[in-house]
C-alpha cells in the first residue's frame, strides 16, 4: 500500500508519506498486542528497507532557564527532520499528542508523527509553528 499526499504544500509531506507507508506495513503484519518496543523496532527495519535515514532512542536534553532539568528519549528521529512516537492504545489521545508537541519544543523540529499500532491503526501528524 503506498500513500499518496492529499496536501503537498505540507512541511516534510513526502517524507512523512514514505513513514507513514512503513507504518502501514508494520501495523498489517504485526497486528496488535504487541510490546510498544516491538513496533519500534519493526518499524525501523521497515525504515531501512525504504533506504529512510533515522535513528532510534534519541536523547534530548531539556532546559529551564539555560539548566538542564532532565531527558527526553524520543522513539525515532527520521531523516533529522521528523519525530516519530509510537503508541501501543486503544485509541490516541490528548495526552499522546501533547508528548510529541512536547518533543517538538525541545528540538528545533517542527513535525512530528504519532503513530497508534492499537487495534485500529490510527496516525496524526504533530505540526509545531514558531
Amino acid at each position: 500500500m503506498t500513500l499518496v499526499a492529499q496536501n503537498s504544500g505540507m512541511k516534510h509531506h513526502e517524507l512523512t508519506d514514505r513513514i507513514l507507508d512503513a507504518y502501514y506495513e508494520v501495523h498489517r503484519h504485526l497486528k496488535h498486542g504487541y510490546p510498544e518496543v516491538f513496533y519500534q523496532r519493526a518499524l525501523s527495519i521497515a525504515l531501512k528497507r525504504r533506504d529512510i535515514a533515522h535513528q532510534r532512542e534519541v536523547p534530548t536534553q531539556v532546559t529551564f532557564l539555560g539548566h538542564s532539568i532532565g531527558t527526553l528519549k524520543m522513539d525515532l528521529v527520521v531523516d533529522h527532520k521528523v519525530i516519530v512516537e509510537c503508541k501501543r492504545a486503544p485509541r490516541l489521545t490528548a495526552e499522546h499528542r501533547n508528548q510529541v508537541l512536547g518533543y517538538l519544543n525541545a528540538t528545533e523540529h517542527e513535525v512530528g508523527l504519532l503513530l497508534n499500532f492499537g487495534p485500529v491503526p490510527e496516525h496524526k501528524r504533530v505540526v509545531l509553528t514558531r
